[in-house]
């Protein structure tokens, strides 16, 4: 990214991967991509040597409530457009689409979480 593009990025990781490599990669990246690390949530309750498929997801889905403290925090002091999630950040998505519960979302944003979820994350239930 380059500053004539006048937008900016941020990275959001997950405190379980911060490694020396990853923390070279985002010290490397240009000036308008910025980085966040979302805070360490329990997995001791998972079976013993899981897949990382199931840790990927789990992480996502306890992370819900930290992910929308950061996203109403980047809407505050930025003109936040958009949030990217991978396929094991599904339930992200509704922190992204909820907002903070102050905020209503769009009728486009309500029918998508409305048919892309059958209930509301229990680890985040009060945050909605």
């Amino acid at each position: 990214m380059h500053d004539a593009h006048r937008f900016t990025a941020n990275v959001l990781n997950y405190a379980s991967s911060d490694s020396a490599a990853q923390r070279a990669f985002l010290a490397s990246l240009p000036p308008a991509v910025g980085a966040t690390s979302l805070p360490a949530v329990p997995l001791g309750d998972l079976p013993a040597s899981p897949a990382i498929e199931t840790l990927l997801f789990v992480e996502a889905q306890r992370s819900v409530s930290a992910l929308t403290a950061v996203l109403s925090g980047l809407k505050s002091t930025t003109n936040l457009v958009a949030f990217l999630a991978d396929l094991f950040g599904v339930d992200m998505l509704w922190a992204a689409c909820r907002g903070t519960s102050s905020s209503r979302p769009t009728s486009s944003c309500s029918r998508s979480c409305s048919t892309s979820r059958t209930s509301t994350p229990t680890s985040s239930a009060s945050s909605y």
